[in-house]
């Protein structure tokens, strides 16, 4: 690479940086790759053309921008050139470019591409997707998805940082049987946290999957939150699962559960029922550094 101190850049030098670039920032290449950002790819400069003011300031401008939402540490110039200044090499060792060094800042954000600085992020607050609208006391199921626009969109408020927020309320009923649901949708299970690769829960109980993260989803249902026999004293039997899978023809992420009281009622009582109320919660959470569209969220089963 002829990209140095002393030598003029050259068409091939800038777009070799321009493939990086795009390749961080741009459109992902296939579902769940861990590279694009979902942004407008940045153009290349013909074989017999000049690289021009405003292309050098789009490529700093873009690797700048790609650095702080990272949380990357580079050293590229403030100021953006105007047409008729020279480019100078930014590759550490002449006297224009002091420290600068593109080259190296370049290599940073492509080796650093899915780290998230938390203070670049934005949480999109939880809304109900689905309430239990009658009691019951056996086993009842539910499944809603999370509607991406494309392939594109999907990867890119992944590779952004993008989680998907899962958690379930029970407002109602005073019964030990409504507590003991409580407990388990706030303490046991609290919220889950589904990222590119990372799955979380705010709980303590169950277990969660460790596969079972955006880049780890194949198109077959699979556990994400096992929660068996995550009950207290007579209802320890109950249980709770949610798994998901990836529809990549329709672009969702899919969710289902299935919440089982497994108490027996002691006699005289014949009824253990739950109230009705209980509902299931989605939020996200996003990269404020980018434009990111926030995904829908639909039941396709009630609880």
């Amino acid at each position: 690479m002829t990209y140095s101190s002393g030598n003029t850049i050259l068409a091939t030098d800038y777009n070799t940086f321009i493939g990086t670039v795009n390749t961080v920032i741009g459109n992902s290449a296939s579902y769940q790759s861990t590279s694009g950002y979902g942004q407008t790819s940045l153009s290349s400069v013909s074989a017999s053309g000049t690289v021009n003011a405003s292309s050098w300031a789009s490529l700093i401008a873009a690797v700048k921008l790609a650095a702080t939402h990272q949380g990357t540490s580079i050293d590229l110039p403030a100021a953006a050139l105007s047409t008729g200044d020279t480019i100078e090499a930014l590759d550490g060792s002449t006297a224009g470019s002091t420290t600068y060094d593109l080259g190296a800042a370049v290599t940073a954000i492509n080796a650093n591409k899915n780290n998230v600085d938390t203070g670049e992020q934005t949480t999109v607050a939880a809304s109900t997707v689905d309430t239990r609208s009658a009691v019951w006391s056996d086993t009842i199921n539910a499944e809603w998805y999370v509607q991406f626009a494309s392939q594109v969109a999907a990867d890119a408020f992944f590779n952004t940082g993008g989680e998907i927020h899962i958690s379930f309320t029970h407002p109602n009923g005073s019964t030990d049987q409504d507590n003991n649901w409580r407990s388990i949708f706030t303490t046991k299970i609290g919220t889950i946290k589904m990222g590119l690769s990372t799955l979380t829960r705010s709980g303590s109980g169950g277990t969660i999957s460790g596969s079972a993260t955006y880049s780890g989803l194949t198109t077959s249902y699979a556990a994400l939150f096992t929660g068996t026999n995550i009950g207290d004293g007579q209802y320890a039997g109950n249980d709770i699962v949610i798994n998901a899978k990836l529809d990549t023809t329709n672009h969702r992420v899919y969710f289902n559960t299935t919440l089982t009281d497994s108490h027996t009622p002691v006699a005289p009582s014949t009824v253990d029922e739950v109230s009705a109320g209980s509902t299931i919660e989605v939020g996200f959470r996003k990269s404020s550094t980018y434009t990111i569209a926030t995904p829908t969220v639909t039941s396709s089963e009630g609880l």
